[in-house]
């Protein structure tokens, strides 16, 4: 077996050669999830990909795709998303991968020595050799590396363990050969339900500081997210969900959204599971904590803010990683950052507990199966999605960076910018999505009452959008309640749409000629 490789997919035809050496080679250890993360947030575009390297790709006769009728069918495919052999887009994965520059490279897994990982949070972190800093802190504190020097028992002078033999040792719960994950501490159980064909897992030690950091977060050990700063962790504790004066409808009321917790004897309840979207720098937090503040969002108490940026400050080895370069840090603590917001969800959802999941929402298929999960498990799930222009975002992300040292690809602004609007409007599903409301951030919040984020559309208004309790599937709706498109988010960034004092949806134009202003664009 050849040795395993990081591939890291930095352009739309590195990563067709990824998704195609998954397609072809059975062996190869690139997960769909893996793969729609880099399509849709290329903030981890440099994030490590562990894949085994496969055997020879040949390439298909070009004969086999003259044919209209064939290419017709195979575009026409679910999940198509490679140049197919024989057109002139067509990468050749085997020199793609070969060729692939220093911003994209390939090295092997990790096999240097296990740092000593600090026993809690205000223990100091290792010192990390040039060596280290250059992997992702979930590799380093990974049981297979930890595994593959212990069967080295003690003979570890002028040797090290081979890149093969970590691989081999790393944990998958989903193949037969592979040793089986092992986890410890209170949250164990949560732990095992987590997909270990993506994620890393890590040795014991690291596993007992991740969950003081779950605790943390779950604690009431965190400022109220009213009070704390855009980039600092938080908790929400005395807020409570519903609408602000005169926004109640008769068609959606408080006692309707069923998450104050104070309703009918015996009657806890719908927890709530609240999903920001939008691109970096759009200021989802920022706007968020704002709504918080000027009461139009209501929390329900005790919620938990899972935001994973905020996860990665909470590593004790993220100065060292900012200070050897800021440009690749956040993607090389993303992936344990994942990780840890993976597993305070799932505590949530056993508890029983609303959350908010603060993130791009840029990853369509992998968020319909996760909030699929708590709906089904009686959980009332939003959107709350943030745009801004594209240069606005640029100049946050700049600010933001001389700020916290965290540095995103601008490229990866603009491609997520163009995503997250298409993801909301296929996950606008009545029968998934209790409400959904999208939001013009253009403009940040100062000392001008006027200025700040303004309400571009509100589900919870809108007659056209059924109450799926009540409505079911009735006729008279325009779809079925499970079928996407109920919401042309992209319509509202491009300033195509606008919703009117009545709450229906107008094009821009015919809301003009009929003397419509500009719809139910209100202050927050």
């Amino acid at each position: 077996m050849q040795s395993p490789r990081v591939y890291v997919a930095v352009t739309k035809e590195e990563l067709a050669a990824l998704h195609l050496l998954q397609r072809s080679a059975p062996r190869t250890r690139v997960s769909s999830h893996a793969l729609l993360h880099l399509v849709s947030n290329w903030s981890a575009a440099q994030n490590v990909i562990a894949a085994s390297a496969p055997p020879p790709l040949p390439r298909p006769a070009r004969s086999v795709y003259t044919d209209a009728a064939t290419r017709k069918k195979e575009k026409r495919q679910k999940g198509s998303l490679l140049p197919r052999p024989g057109s002139a887009a067509f990468v050749d994965p085997r020199v793609l991968l070969e060729t692939m520059g220093s911003s994209a490279g390939t090295h092997e897994r990790y096999a240097g020595p296990v740092p000593t990982c600090p026993r809690t949070l205000d223990d100091p972190a290792p010192e990390l050799t040039r060596e280290m800093l250059r992997v992702p802190t979930s590799e380093l504190y990974s049981a297979a590396l930890e595994a593959a020097w212990q069967e080295l028992d003690g003979d570890t002078e002028g040797q090290r363990p081979t890149p093969d033999r970590v691989a081999q040792l790393e944990p998958n719960s989903k193949e037969y050969s592979s040793p089986r994950p092992r986890h410890y501490g209170p949250y164990a159980v949560e732990r095992a339900s987590l997909d270990w064909s993506y994620h890393v897992v890590p040795n014991r030690a690291r596993q007992a500081l991740q969950d003081e950091i779950v605790s943390l977060v779950l604690e009431k050990r965190l400022r109220d997210c009213r009070d704390a700063g855009d980039d600092e962790p938080c908790r929400v504790f005395e807020a409570r969900e519903g609408f602000r004066e005169g926004e109640t409808v008769s068609r959606v009321d408080e006692e309707d959204m069923g998450r104050k917790g104070e309703g009918r004897p015996g009657d806890k309840g719908r927890p709530l599971a609240l999903f920001t979207a939008g691109g970096m720098g759009a200021g989802k937090g920022h706007t968020l904590r704002a709504m918080l503040r000027s009461d139009t969002v209501r929390l329900p108490n005790n919620t938990v803010w899972i935001d994973p940026d905020a996860l990665s400050r909470l590593l004790p080895e993220r100065p060292q990683y900012l200070k050897s370069d800021a440009g690749t840090a956040s993607a090389l603590l993303h992936p344990e950052a994942s990780l840890l917001q993976e597993i305070i969800a799932a505590v949530a959802r056993q508890q029983r507990r609303s959350l908010v999941v603060d993130g791009s929402l840029t990853d369509c298929q992998w968020f319909e199966g996760f909030m699929r999960r708590y709906h089904q498990a009686g959980y009332d799930c939003e959107i709350l999605f943030v745009s801004a222009p594209e240069e606005v975002m640029l100049q946050r992300a700049e600010k933001r960076a001389k700020a916290t040292g965290r540095v995103t690809n601008p490229e990866a602004i603009k491609r997520s910018r163009i995503k997250s609007p298409e993801c909301v409007t296929a996950l606008s599903k009545p029968g998934l999505i209790r409400r959904v409301r999208l939001i013009d951030n253009s403009s940040d919040l100062g000392t001008d009452p006027n200025s700040g984020p303004t309400t571009l559309y509100d589900s919870a208004l809108d007659p056209e959008w059924p109450n799926p309790h009540t409505d079911g599937g009735s006729s008279a709706h325009r779809r079925g309640i499970n079928e996407p498109g109920w919401v042309d988010a992209k319509g509202f960034v491009n300033g195509e749409l606008v919703q009117g004092p009545d709450g229906r949806v107008r094009r821009k134009d015919d809301a003009l000629r009929n003397n419509s202003g500009e719809g139910n664009k209100g202050r927050l």
